[in-house]
């Protein structure tokens, strides 16, 4: 584990939805301008994990999602809408452990892939898909978050309470 520093910095975020595109800006500057809301939501979050960790050498953020199972891992890559997180949340019920969803952010030091806690969110036809395989899932309280009806599932595994999985080795 590296000593992280403990110098305090003063940092601004905003993501703004204006017309039909969505803009993030880091301390009052525009970083991206795109009509993809994933693709804006995965530039600040690269933004903010290169704020948060300013010594780690990153070196890429894609949209997928990532499960691992001891020491291998699955990354699933794709269009929004195409599966990756209905498939990462059925995953997570036969004994994968969930590193992240919708984004994998790949560490050039070592190869790794960063653990990210956040819950998967799930569209509406994953709901009725997952509710047979998964308990619970069925009484999430759906969210509407521009304008799409979502679930947010975290699986009860070693990632529910926060701590990174065992990390990954490149083969």
């Amino acid at each position: 584990s590296k000593n992280h520093s403990s110098k305090k910095v003063d940092l601004t975020f905003d993501l703004i939805s204006q017309d039909d595109t969505y803009a993030f800006y880091r301390n009052s500057r525009e970083v991206v301008r795109e009509k993809s809301l994933v693709y804006v939501k995965n530039v600040a979050l690269f933004e903010l994990f290169t704020a948060l960790y300013p010594e780690q050498s990153w070196l890429t953020v894609f949209h997928s999602a990532v499960v691992q199972k001891a020491d291998r891992a699955i990354i699933l890559s794709g269009y929004s809408g195409k599966g990756k997180s209905t498939l990462t949340a059925y995953l997570t019920s036969v004994g994968f452990d969930l590193v992240s969803d919708d984004l994998g952010i790949l560490e050039a030091e070592n190869a790794g892939i960063t653990y990210t806690p956040f819950a998967m969110s799930l569209k509406k036809d994953a709901w009725d898909l997952l509710s047979g395989h998964i308990p619970g899932v069925a009484a999430l309280k759906p969210n509407k978050i521009y304008e799409e009806m979502l679930k947010f599932y975290m699986p009860s595994s070693r990632n529910s309470r926060l701590d990174p999985p065992p990390p990954l080795t490149s083969a």
